[in-house]
C-alpha cells in the first residue's frame, strides 16, 4: 500500500492521493475516495487565499446521497462516504499514525465467500400489515488482490 501522510485537508491534498496512487510511471484511474462525512465537510471548507473561493467542487448523486464526486482544477475524483473512516479533520496526533481516508479501485478487492449463504422468509412478522421479514446469513472477508492497490491517508504521529 502506498501511504499519504498529511495533518490536514488543504487545497494540495486530493491531489496529492491521486498522484500517489499507481506506479512510477502511471497514474491508475477507476479510483474511489473512501472519507468520513466529516472529511468531506472539510474539502467544502477549503478556500483559496485571493478571491475565498470554494477549493473543491462537490457533487452528491441525487441517487444515492452517499457518494459524488469532488473536483479541483479539473481532476474529478469519486467519493463514497463511510462511517468507518477516521475523520482527518478531527482526529488528533497521538504515538502511532491515524488512518483515515483510503484511495484506489475497488476491483482491487476480492470478496471471498467462507460459507453457504441462508435466506428465511417469516410470513408470521408483520403479518397483519402485509409484509414479509426476510434474514440472511453469510461469513465474508475480502482481500487485497492487487499490490499497492490503494493509498492509505494517514494523520502522522506525533
Amino acid at each position: 500500500k502506498h501511504i499519504v501522510t498529511t495533518n490536514k485537508i488543504d487545497e494540495y491534498t486530493l491531489r496529492d492521493i491521486i498522484l500517489a496512487y499507481g506506479g512510477d510511471e502511471s497514474v491508475e484511474g477507476g479510483g474511489v475516495l473512501y472519507l468520513n462525512r466529516l472529511d468531506l465537510m472539510a474539502f467544502g471548507k477549503v478556500r483559496g487565499t485571493n478571491e475565498k473561493k470554494a477549493i473543491y467542487k462537490i457533487t452528491i448523486d441525487t441517487n444515492n446521497p452517499n457518494t459524488g464526486t469532488i473536483e479541483a482544477d479539473g481532476t474529478v475524483v469519486k467519493y463514497s462516504i463511510n462511517k468507518n473512516c477516521a475523520a482527518l479533520s478531527t482526529a488528533t496526533a497521538g504515538s502511532e499514525p491515524v488512518q483515515t481516508m483510503v484511495y484506489g479501485n475497488p476491483k482491487c478487492v476480492q470478496l471471498d465467500l467462507f460459507s453457504p449463504y441462508k435466506i428465511k422468509v417469516s410470513e408470521d412478522y408483520k403479518f397483519a400489515e402485509g409484509m414479509l421479514a426476510i434474514r440472511g446469513s453469510v461469513q465474508l472477508d475480502a482481500a487485497l488482490v492487487v499490490d499497492k492497490g490503494f493509498v492509505v491517508v494517514e494523520l502522522a504521529a506525533n
